[in-house]
């Protein structure tokens, strides 16, 4: 029984899986448009049956076969028309033109047989069954209407006594089918505006759990997606890790090599200057080891603890929430810049105020995190996050994952400070004792000697390089380096680790040369030992400080190189030594 109610909406009321239109009034055009070829198809042919039996019965009334022969000819009209496109669209005028025509012929039709049963059968028949065509309801009760009056109508014209009892029982079958078409007219309507409703009703069922599947299936790329960075990271760290290790390699060998050049050098300035270097590199290298262990071991503790229990807490969350969480994750990602000490206290104090404002409990702790992450310019992001369930969770695993975003840039920038001291103690300690002249990039070779004093300068020297782009040369780049290293340690000293040491280059075209110079803010040579600064052995240093062979040493270099070196200095204001040499 199911099977067969199934099976006849299916035929009255077409697919019910089909998207359905928005009004009524549309759907009825689509009911329409599927059944109007059928219907006007077999009214073109269904009353030429009868046209055989009206001769015999009433010859004399022309006028039937010229009604049956219209309406198959409105019928083959109608069918014509419904396949093109714009009447196509307009099926529901068709079917009720088409539906009027064969209600108010009929009745005219029974009108002229002065209501024999036979006709008046099929016009109680066409009223019945013209109920079931899907057009307005009034449009129905305006056709049903007109066949009635156009029958009385016709009676009246043929002088029909209606009052006879033959009469009177062929009227009562005619009032019981309209009263009966009029009602179920209506619930037919009704059961069939129901069913669009009901239908409309599990369209939008339809497209909300579409909806939810298409956002289901998105959360979840989110969650691959967040899982496949943590991956990443990891993969990342770990090549940090190696690579740490390799520089780790490579700083021993550069200071095994160091020690090598140590043996074979016989004056003792450099002796010293290498020593004084060495303890400057071990600072350089040990801070960013430090810093990079810290975040090592942060990142390793957050991937441990977090990430087995990641997917089994994002199951955790409702739709919302793990769209907020995976909001507040990538934004939190992005803000990898630190913050000061103060910018943190500042920004902490602002969060509070806000927090306290939409009545949130542990400020304090919340305030610090937010600070920490640098995310206290996101306040609708975090008030979301706040107010989703189990709050502190949710928080705390935002917390962790962006922390590790902000360690890998911690690892990365230690990395690349190692590096570069790495690169600057290599170039410092390879030693070229061939007399073939190489390559020699003076501002590289002066940005190198600066980076191994680094930790001697940034602990109260101000550094000012202006460096002009000088054309590479050959030369002796060790023996040059030395000349840098002995000119800026003698600075440093000059000014006892206080002051500004300005470092230059000019590239003097005219006379294809480049001029190097040195300038600090020291007390300046006095005038009776200038003449004896570039003697062998001379020293104004202590005992122990000094061999007096450094400048002996550089001015050798430079007369090398075919360069020359001289100073200006003033007592009270300080001292800058230039260094000239030709780039022929």
């Amino acid at each position: 029984m199911n099977k067969l109610k199934t099976t006849l909406r299916l035929i009255i009321y077409g697919d019910d899986n089909r998207q359905y239109p928005e009004t009524y009034f549309q759907e009825q055009s689509y009911q329409c448009a599927r059944l109007l070829p059928l219907v006007s198809l077999v009214f073109s042919f269904i009353w030429l049956g009868y046209i055989p039996l009206d001769t015999e019965l009433y010859p004399s009334i022309k006028e039937i076969f010229y009604l049956r022969i219209g309406l198959s000819i409105v019928s083959s009209i109608v069918f014509g028309l419904y396949w093109i496109p714009f009447f196509r669209n307009k099926a529901i005028y068709l079917m009720s033109m088409l539906g009027i025509y064969a209600l108010i012929s009929t009745a005219i039709i029974t009108g002229l047989t002065k209501g024999d049963p036979s006709y008046l059968g099929g016009y109680c028949m066409v009223l019945v069954v013209s109920m079931f065509v899907p057009m307005r309801i009034y449009m129905y009760y305006i056709a049903m209407l007109s066949s009635v009056i156009c029958f009385f109508i016709t009676l009246s014209l043929l002088d029909v006594n209606i009052t006879a009892d033959i009469s009177k029982y062929s009227l009562n079958d005619l009032i019981s089918a309209i009263v009966l078409a009029i009602i179920f007219a209506f619930l037919v309507d009704r059961d069939r505006y129901s069913y669009y409703k009901k239908s409309k009703e599990r369209e939008l069922q339809r497209k909300q759990i579409q909806q939810q599947a298409i956002t289901i299936t998105e959360s979840n790329k989110i969650l691959q997606s967040s899982e496949e960075e943590l991956k990443q990271n990891l993969e990342e760290l770990q090549s940090m890790q190696e690579a740490l290790q390799k520089q780790k390699t490579e700083v021993e060998d550069a200071y095994k090599e160091l020690q090598s050049t140590q043996k074979q050098l016989i004056q003792s300035e450099k002796m010293a200057s290498l020593g004084q270097l060495i303890a400057n590199i071990a600072h350089e290298i040990n801070t960013p080891l430090g810093a990079i262990r810290s975040s090592a071991d942060s990142i390793e503790s957050i991937l441990l603890e977090t990430l087995p229990n990641l997917p089994n807490f994002l199951k955790t969350l409702d739709d919302q929430t793990l769209i907020i969480f995976n909001q507040f994750v990538e934004t939190s990602s992005k803000k990898v810049d630190l913050l000061s000490t103060r910018e943190q206290r500042t920004a902490k104090y602002e969060l509070i105020d806000e927090l306290e404002e939409i009545g949130f409990t542990n400020v304090d702790e919340y305030a610090d995190l937010i600070a920490d992450m640098n995310m206290q310019n996101e306040l609708e992001l975090i008030k979301a996050l706040l107010k989703t369930q189990n709050t502190e969770e949710v928080f705390e695993t935002a917390f962790q994952l962006s922390t590790i975003v902000r360690s890998n840039k911690t690892i990365k920038e230690a990395t690349n400070r190692a590096a570069k001291t790495v690169f600057a103690l290599k170039n410092f300690s390879r030693q070229d004792y061939s007399e073939a002249k190489t390559e020699v990039n003076i501002n590289q070779s002066l940005e190198t000697t600066l980076t191994l004093y680094h930790n001697q300068i940034k602990q109260g020297i101000d550094v000012k390089q202006n460096l002009e782009q000088i054309p590479i040369f050959l030369g002796h780049p060790d023996e040059l380096m030395q000349v840098w290293t002995n000119l800026i340690h003698n600075a440093i000293q000059a000014m006892k680790g206080k002051g500004t040491l300005i470092v230059s280059t000019k590239n003097t075209k005219d006379k294809n040369t480049v001029i190097v110079s040195i300038q600090d803010t020291g007390g300046g040579i006095p005038k009776d030992v200038q003449d004896k600064i570039f003697d062998a052995f001379f020293t104004t240093k202590p005992i122990g400080e000094g061999s007096g062979l450094g400048l002996d040493i550089t001015k050798k270099i430079v007369e090398k190189h075919d360069g020359k070196i001289w100073f200006e200095t003033e007592e009270g204001k300080g001292t800058t030594f230039f260094v000239e040499l030709s780039i022929d």
